[in-house]
């Protein structure tokens, strides 16, 4: 199981919402779920790119050593 699908459990399990699919490309994280509606869709990105964020950095630290600026997310994207 990779990062990413570890992490993702994890967040279905602690936070209100479904993952129904999960994909990546060469640039691009995708994701589509389901959720209560008091959960506006910002704060689930921003709650879901923290974690994968943080989790990444501590399993696989010479990721940031290899991003300009340690930023695993580019400013402005969600």
């Amino acid at each position: 199981m990779t990062i990413i699908q570890e992490t993702d459990n994890e967040i279905a399990e602690r936070f209100p919402l479904e993952i129904e699919e999960i994909g990546t490309d060469k640039k691009h994280m995708h994701l589509l779920c389901i959720a209560h509606p008091p959960m506006a869709p910002g704060r689930i990105m921003q709650m879901f790119k923290s974690i994968m964020a943080l989790k990444i950095f501590r399993r696989k630290p010479a990721v940031k050593r290899v991003l300009w600026g340690g930023e695993f997310w580019t400013v402005g994207t969600m």
